[in-house]
């Protein structure tokens, strides 16, 4: 039982001056427990691994470590996992819906603070605590089961729970998890379903009901909830990324390029993603789109030697020796180029040209092994 008059809580805050403000408000509703504090996710971490609190009080965006980020250790760890915590944030609500889909968030506060508002959270908080409601004891069987593989009794225990929050996304989702595995992907899928229903913004479940039409081989319907996913959260870019390779190497190639671009329109056309888009083309030979992507990325970034050096691969494997040659000589500092480029021009039989890019790369690196062996056959 938990006294809210002697509650150890920890406040996470990378803000110094919010920090002192909470610790205050808490000091003003006469909370004599110990305080702690910390300034990102990362030292919260050290400090509950090393001596567990009552409650936790997280801003959702810091550095080094952000407050959802925490939240997923801490409900990874079964020493930690039911530590109630209280998010605090000034988040538009459709990122607050998102993040409430998919972590096990207790409570949000919304900034600005107010001493009022701080204690009925946690008056909220210990009496959850200290009287946990029957929802709550029924996913902690639900959990106990799963953890015993005892996936049957905790498909009872889900279900209890559901009936006490019929509408409850997270409990539709748990439970069709477990009955995924059980093996009914039938009912997994309508319990997942519903979740979404119920949550238009839980990307997780869309994510999972996507899952289950691949391993049906629905593929357009598994598309469509990659999209949606992605659409919601960027944590799902990942997801769509292996999505777009599946195709691929099924040669579903409209379909992969269909979530391959919708992958790059999500990042709001993030350079990595983008190059690992290109990267997932190029192991799957479709050369085309990875050589616009390649050459989009080389427009943006003129000074990045490696996207030169992977384009040059690609041109490599398309047989564009011509294109290869205007990319190489653009590299002059570059010695694998210019002896690739000295080869290329033997090859020709331009004796004259091959020796000047051979020469290039002695008067650099006079031992270089590769050079003096192609001045060797250059004769």
């Amino acid at each position: 039982m938990l006294d809210i008059h002697d509650l150890s809580i920890l406040v996470v805050d990378d803000m110094q001056s919010m920090r002192r403000s909470i610790i205050g408000m808490l000091k003003g509703l006469e909370i004599k427990g110990r305080l702690k504090v910390a300034e990102n996710g990362r030292v919260a971490w050290r400090i509950l691994k090393s001596a567990p609190v009552d409650l936790a009080i997280i801003d959702w965006n810091m550095p080094v470590m952000n407050g959802i980020e925490l939240l997923n250790l801490i409900r990874g760890d079964k020493e930690l996992r039911d530590m109630p915590t209280i998010m605090i944030t000034a988040e538009a609500e459709k990122r607050m819906v998102v993040e409430a889909a998919e972590s096990e968030i207790d409570f949000y506060l919304l900034k600005p603070l107010t001493m009022r508002s701080l204690d009925e959270r946690i008056r909220s908080v210990v009496g959850e605590v200290n009287t946990p409601p029957p929802v709550l004891l029924h996913l902690r069987k639900a959990r106990e089961h799963e953890e015993k593989e005892d996936i049957p009794s905790a498909i009872i225990e889900a279900k209890l729970a559901l009936k006490e929050r019929p509408n409850a996304s997270r409990i539709l989702r748990k439970l069709g998890i477990y009955y995924l595995q059980a093996g009914r992907a039938d009912i997994a899928e309508k319990c997942i379903l519903k979740a979404v229903a119920v949550n238009k913004y839980d990307s997780v479940s869309l994510t999972l009901l996507g899952d289950i039409y691949k391993q049906s081989s629905k593929w357009d319907n598994a598309v469509k909830c990659y999209d949606q996913a992605m659409g919601i959260s960027s944590r799902n870019l990942r997801n769509g990324l292996e999505m777009g390779r599946e195709l691929l190497e099924m040669g579903m190639i409209e379909k992969a390029r269909f979530i391959l671009e919708k992958v790059i329109a999500s990042s709001k056309n993030d350079a990595e993603f983008r190059e690992d888009v290109a990267d997932i083309c190029i192991e799957n030979q479709y050369f085309f789109y990875a050589q616009s992507l390649l050459e989009g990325l080389r427009e943006e970034y003129p000074d990045r030697e490696d996207i030169a050096l992977k384009t040059g691969a690609l041109f490599e494997k398309t047989g564009d020796m011509d294109g290869l040659v205007a990319l190489y000589q653009t590299l002059p500092d570059n010695v694998d180029a210019q002896l690739r480029l000295a080869e290329i021009f033997m090859d020709r039989k331009r004796v004259v040209m091959a020796d000047g890019y051979i020469n290039r790369v002695l008067k650099l690196y006079p031992e270089n092994e590769k050079a003096l062996e192609l001045r060797r056959q250059n004769v």
